[in-house]
């Protein structure tokens, strides 16, 4: 291999570097912006929560922000309990606690969370399983 060729290796290999760098930051920097922008969830007057699904038994806390105030309900009420926060008259950021119950005979089984948002529509929450 002659210097020449060493040479131009070595040049053409730091430029790819640059290349490839200089993308990430741009890739890195468009996904942010959509990531860790809150309002990017907002729908039907509520700020969307990032997780979207629960498993097991326990409370689950759920935090929200909506534009007015709003009433939550739930899907298998034999299954979940809303603990705290179900109806709220005014917007502003809350957390909703919501008890998934043990499943009695041990068979899976599955839920959601509704908020309604006044002046909106009905919207899901979460979803959460009880697998056997």
């Amino acid at each position: 291999m002659t210097i020449f060729s060493r040479s131009l290796r070595r040049i053409v290999t730091k430029l790819l570097m640059v290349a490839i760098v200089a993308s990430m930051a741009i890739m890195v920097g468009c996904s942010e912006e959509v990531i860790n922008d809150p309002y990017a969830r907002m729908q039907e007057g509520v700020i969307l929560p990032k997780k979207k699904a629960y498993f097991g038994a326990g409370v689950i806390r759920i935090p929200v922000t909506t534009a007015a105030g709003f009433t939550v309900d739930v899907e298998n009420s034999e299954m979940l309990v809303v603990r705290t926060n179900s109806r709220v008259e005014k917007a502003g950021t809350y957390s909703i606690d919501v008890e998934a119950l043990p499943s009695p005979d041990g068979m899976a089984r599955y839920g959601a969370v509704f908020i309604t948002v006044d002046g909106y529509s009905r919207v899901r929450l979460i979803d959460v399983a009880q697998l056997r």
